[in-house]
């Protein structure tokens, strides 16, 4: 709920009339909604960046291409 309010709060203070904004977000269940969505996800990519390692290869782009759709079928 925190940083749902945050992401609003910082969207909102583009506005002329913030306020206005910040209540309309939290009057709309729909647009609500669609901002609780977007946090969520921010939130499970930063724990999966966090956990996740990176190994660097030297690769034909061909050999990319077939890894990625190989990935694609698991």
């Amino acid at each position: 709920a925190g940083r749902v309010r945050e992401v609003i709060e910082q969207m909102a203070s583009t506005y002329q009339q913030p306020q206005q904004v910040i209540e309309w977000y939290y009057s709309n269940e729909e647009q609500l909604q669609q901002i609780e969505n977007s946090v969520l996800e921010d939130q499970v990519v930063d724990k999966l960046l966090e956990r996740a390692s990176v190994n660097e290869i030297q690769c034909s782009y061909q050999e990319a291409l077939d890894k990625a759709r190989e990935f694609q079928q698991r």
